[in-house]
């Protein structure tokens, strides 16, 4: 079993189970992972699962999908290790031992992201900030999630500084938490 972790963004350190099918990146929403950014293309790359190894293929995108920062020309086998680059997003392939994901260890999960989920339905997010929120599940694994990462339409077509890197998942979740406080404080 492999893992995409995501290496940027303000989900840096978290990971993404990937099934053992076909796992298409890209902005269209049939696509496993949806990457909003005009970097990307409709059906950028994919990703496939054939005899327990990966392998990626870039589907003509317009920007490429670089592999250890190569541009990749035809389908590429990925081992433990390999950074995949599709635009702005980076991701580290691992590969996954024995896993037991306990639906108790995805309650308590859900729970705590829903502490810090206090936004209207059509709220913009602040600039730079990454949302991961759920799309339509895949047919043939239901119990799986579409990742996206939006970038509001009026700033697709404009570069996105990040002004804060974070050393660790610790401190980036700390300033998320500081953030949901000082909002909820402005509300009061």
């Amino acid at each position: 079993m492999f893992a995409l972790i995501i290496l940027t963004g303000n989900y840096r350190g978290k990971s993404i189970t990937l099934p053992e099918k076909d796992v298409l990146i890209g902005r269209e929403k049939e696509c496993f992972i949806r990457l909003f950014s005009s970097e990307i293309s409709r059906r950028h790359c994919v990703i496939k699962l054939r005899d327990r190894e990966l392998f990626i293929e870039d589907l003509n995108s317009s920007n490429g999908t670089l592999v250890n920062g190569v541009v990749i020309e035809e389908e590429t086998a990925l081992r433990s290790g390999d950074r995949v680059k599709v635009g702005p997003a980076e991701f580290q392939v691992c590969t996954l031992k024995t896993v037991h994901d306990s639906g108790e260890t995805r309650a308590r999960e859900d729970e705590i992201a829903s502490w810090l989920q206090d936004k209207k339905e059509n709220e913009v997010p602040d600039l730079g900030t990454t949302v991961v929120a759920p799309g339509d599940e895949p047919t043939s694994s239901p119990s799986k999630s579409t990742v996206e990462i939006p970038v509001p339409e009026k700033l697709r077509d404009k570069s996105i500084r990040i002004d804060r890197a974070y050393r660790n998942l610790h401190e980036e979740a700390q300033a998320i938490i500081q953030r949901h406080l000082e909002l909820q404080k402005d509300k009061g």
